[in-house]
């Protein structure tokens, strides 16, 4: 049932609906992002960066096409852009710009955390303290892409 409301706010169901712009949906419960896609232009720099140096575990590896990794319960989905632009099984995506991610590690692993990418050779380039002592460091894989 659709009720329609001033302002141009329809509710359908108790979801309330601006245009097409949904204000609050009650009925999912999110409980994490399983997937981060990122685009890269080389595969094998790719692989050996978030395997052999971050130590995430190889899913898949397709030449030319991506590179899947598992991280915690989510998995880091790396295409050649190009590859999925082109429409197969699912719709084509793909992006061009800056992109950021972020890993989690437990608050007492973090400096065991920082070590170890220092000890790769990855240079840091910038280390932040947030709010209630949370700390953080950003750093560049070999596609230039921004992880903390």
């Amino acid at each position: 049932m659709v009720e329609q409301h001033p302002r141009n706010v329809q509710v359908v169901g108790s979801i309330p609906i601006v245009g097409s712009y949904l204000l609050s949906l009650k009925c999912m419960n999110i409980v994490s992002i399983k997937e981060t896609c990122i685009y890269v232009n080389d595969l094998e720099r790719t692989r050996d960066f978030y395997n052999n140096k971050l130590g995430l575990p190889l899913l898949s590896f397709v030449k030319n096409r991506h590179v899947f990794f598992k991280a915690g319960s989510s998995v880091l989905l790396c295409f050649i852009a190009e590859e999925t632009q082109k429409r197969n099984e699912v719709p084509s995506h793909g992006a061009k710009g800056s992109i950021h991610f972020a890993f989690e590690v437990f608050k007492e692993d973090y400096d065991d955390a920082l070590t170890q990418i220092k000890t790769a050779g990855i240079p840091i380039l910038h280390e932040h303290v947030w709010n209630e002592d949370i700390r953080s460091f950003y750093f560049h894989d070999p596609i230039i892409i921004s992880l903390r």
